[in-house]
């Protein structure tokens, strides 16, 4: 008969038995505030899945690379999990996403001098949007035959290329374009400005890779432990760390 004693050893030390003694290698890409190597503990998102896979026995490895080998790798098995992932059936076919624990509000971005007011696909129809290549925007914006969209591989890239007029809109998370351009492109916070409406709101998610065996372990404990973080008060002490200071009442 086995110990309670040895039990406890096994949970204590040997760690979740779906995934071994080896780490979870979990990609990110450069996104401030969410992800990047230069922020503090790599960003809020990094930090949050850390903090709630740790509470589940996993240690955690986040890399940051470009958002396209992050995918790439993702989608092959090299990375277990890429943070920050929105949600498109193209990607489910290759990924299990987890329960929301953000929701971006994505709108364009045009010069101060600039005329344009709507965001109809019938007006926008005349105007050159700027995109960051591999993103999924909202379906009928992606997929949309009439409006005419350049792609780059930043967001920075598109709102140098919008003050220089090459383009006439950007957009991205209002959230990361203000950072963005607070951090690295100061000069230009007279030059732009946000139309009102979103294009969309987008919940950011865990993508899990079905390469994994144990994903559907990975992706239940996550929204688990995810839970536990938000309800006990540490997931708004995270996102008052990394300056994200909005209030998010996705779980009751």
């Amino acid at each position: 008969m086995v110990s309670k004693w040895a039990l406890l050893f096994v949970v204590l030390f040997i760690g979740p038995a779906c995934c071994g003694s080896e780490p979870l290698v979990i990609a990110a890409t450069e996104w401030a505030p969410y992800s990047g190597s230069q922020l503090l503990n790599k960003g809020f998102s990094p930090e949050l899945f850390t903090v709630v896979m740790s509470r589940k026995g996993y240690e955690v490895d986040v890399v940051i690379l470009p958002w396209s080998r992050a995918l790439k790798g993702t989608y092959e098995g090299t990375f277990d999990a890429l943070l920050d992932v929105w949600y498109s059936d193209e990607r489910a076919k290759k990924l299990i996403f987890s329960k929301p624990y953000m929701t971006n509000r994505v709108k364009f971005i045009k010069r101060v001098d600039s005329k344009i007011k709507s965001t109809d696909f019938a007006d926008l129809r005349h105007y050159e949007i700027g995109v960051v290549r591999d993103y999924a925007y909202e379906p009928q914006f992606d997929q949309s035959p009439v409006l005419k969209k350049s792609s780059e591989r930043t967001f920075l890239v598109n709102l140098y290329k919008l003050v220089k007029r090459r383009i006439d809109l950007t957009l991205e998370d209002e959230f990361v374009a203000r950072f963005e351009i607070a951090h690295k492109a100061p000069e230009l916070q007279d030059l732009v400005t946000f139309l009102p409406t979103p294009l969309s709101e987008n919940n950011l998610y865990v993508g899990f890779s079905k390469k994994n065996k144990h994903v559907e372990t990975l992706v239940s404990d996550f929204d688990d432990s995810l839970r536990a973080l938000i309800l006990d008060g540490t997931y708004e002490r995270l996102k008052a760390k990394h300056g994200i200071l909005w209030r998010w009442d996705y779980y009751p």
